[in-house]
């Protein structure tokens, strides 16, 4: 073999060795940096306004709140949402106006996790009820999850944000996607997904299937100020 040609091989060899290590560098610096954000409780909000004042105290250099963040939707004191819920589930009823308080309210007297508490897994993860603020032009879902490694204790907290896209079958599309402070990559590809594996957990729940049935019925959802407008078929 001509030295010419021996040379460029160990030359191609060490360069694609370069580009391996360079990779698999990169890949953990991400995870560390994941689990560093993962360990850190992100800002809660209860509206905007409390949001508008935090975040101009904590600006970066580009003149952006430099902590992840989510907003906590109100509980409606009132039972209004039973009746509204029934509306929902009646074939015949053609709209429907629920607002975050409504729904997280709803949430909580109705939607219980299924899961088995007596696993003996080392890693396990419990989400709790969900709760959901609305606004002028977002939707935040942030759901609790307390988590077991190892017998160590934790609670996090699933949080995103997104908006109702299409007609005839709107879906639910991903924006952001955090857990706690660590935001998951490629969220508008992959959060749907994230979502609806934990939104999983709740069909033992006793509306769980109505909801899915009445879901299949929505033409539309518009949003007003923090209530959904739903259009049924």
């Amino acid at each position: 073999m001509p030295a010419a040609v021996a040379k460029k091989q160990v030359n191609e060899s060490s360069f694609n060795r370069m580009i391996v290590a360079g990779c698999a560098m990169a890949l953990l610096g991400a995870w560390l940096g994941f689990l560093c954000l993962l360990g850190q409780i992100p800002a809660v909000f209860t509206d905007e306004a409390q949001f508008a004042v935090y975040s101009e105290e904590h600006l970066d250099s580009v003149g952006v709140p430099f902590e992840a963040h989510f907003f906590k939707g109100a509980v409606a004191s009132s039972k209004d949402w039973e009746q509204k819920r029934v509306q929902l589930f009646s074939p015949t009823t053609q709209r429907v106006e629920l607002s975050d308080a409504d729904l997280n309210a709803w949430f909580n007297a109705g939607f219980r996790p299924a899961f088995n508490t007596a696993s003996q897994q080392p890693f396990q993860f419990y989400p709790r009820q969900p709760n959901i603020y609305i606004s002028e032009r977002v939707v935040y879902l942030s759901i609790p999850i307390d988590v077991s490694i190892w017998g160590s204790k934790k609670k996090w907290v699933l949080f995103a944000s997104g908006s109702f896209v299409g007609e005839g079958n709107p879906q639910f599309k991903v924006d952001s996607l955090y857990l706690n402070n660590a935001p998951f990559p490629f969220a508008g590809a992959f959060g749907s997904s994230v979502l609806n594996a934990l939104v999983n957990v709740f069909r033992g729940a006793e509306d769980y299937q109505s909801l899915v049935e009445a879901w299949g019925r929505i033409e539309s959802i518009e949003i007003e100020s923090n209530r959904m407008q739903i259009q049924l078929r």
